[in-house]
């Protein structure tokens, strides 16, 4: 569900990726913007922090809102063509030299996902682990069942449950991490020697695992706005995959979130055609938005 709020900031920020609204350009005032748009003042008031959290404009005292200086921003590169064939995964050792350097401290990690350890809430953490140690049981020490602990899947079913994605405590299953659990579920779907549909460019640390699980992979081309939906109903309806592995929202490395039209249609494809899709979700929740977008 898309708010009102939400869809005027997209509108404003196309103008301004459009150059049809200019950097320092003054916007109407809030008082203005809500009486052209007849919605509430406070509706145009999260629309435009909306906008500034993007850092598309910037409020200045008693003077208002103005569109951000965007001169610093590159071009999008293209991507580069090619063919999509099953084949084995390459270039394992400059994989594995991004994945070496990406815990070098003197290094700026542009070839992976590195939180700054300044931005971690050390604090926070620490207050919530004294909470949990207050109220814990002794039972809560030991060995659990298989699947994981009980309370742990039902908290995460209440968690998942805000964001309106329902999922039954008894269908959670805790591993020791999203690499892990992505291992699990191909190993169960797929065997070795099978293809398997993936974007590219993908997270190194997804192409080094399929490597080592001896599976083939399909590569289907992805660029900033999202992945080749006609290349990859191609490769379903062929059959020449019976898995794919993607991540939908803010994937590593281009960033692209796809669209809820987007996202339906890959499930239509996968019913359609009969192949799995096995997402790795794991930046649903770093959206700037206040709502989390679907799985």
């Amino acid at each position: 569900m898309t708010f009102q709020y939400q869809r005027l900031a997209e509108q404003l920020a196309h103008k301004i990726y459009q150059h049809e609204l200019q950097p320092q350009q003054k916007l109407s005032s809030l008082r203005e913007f809500a009486r052209q748009h007849s919605i509430s003042l406070s509706t145009a008031q999260q629309c435009y922090e909306l906008l500034e959290a993007k850092g598309l404009i910037y409020v200045k005292a008693k003077s208002g809102y103005f569109v951000s200086s965007r001169q610093y921003q590159s071009p999008v590169p293209d991507s580069p063509g090619f063919e999509s064939m099953s084949r084995q995964v390459s270039n394992l050792d400059l994989q594995n030299q991004i994945q070496t350097a990406s815990i070098q401290n003197h290094l700026t990690p542009l070839g992976a996902i590195q939180l700054s350890p300044h931005l971690i809430p050390v604090e926070g953490l620490r207050r919530s682990l004294q909470r949990a140690l207050k109220h814990c049981q002794p039972e809560d020490f030991l060995y659990c069942n298989k699947q994981g602990h009980q309370q742990l899947r039902q908290a995460l079913s209440d968690h998942w449950r805000e964001d309106g994605i329902y999922v039954a405590t008894d269908d959670i299953f805790i591993s020791n991490g999203c690499m892990p659990a992505l291992s699990l579920l191909i190993q169960q779907i797929t065997k070795q020697g099978d293809s398997i549909l993936i974007p590219t460019p993908t997270f190194n640390g997804q192409l080094q695992m399929l490597a080592s699980l001896k599976r083939q992979i399909i590569e289907i081309p992805a660029d900033h706005r999202g992945i080749d939906l006609e290349r990859l109903e191609h490769f379903m309806q062929q059959g020449s995959a019976k898995l794919c592995l993607m991540t939908a929202n803010f994937q590593n490395p281009l960033g692209y979130c796809l669209s809820n039209q987007q996202k339906q249609h890959i499930a239509k494809l996968a019913q359609q055609y009969q192949c799995f899709i096995l997402e790795d979700d794991i930046y649903g929740e770093c959206s700037f938005q206040k709502e989390r977008p679907l799985p």
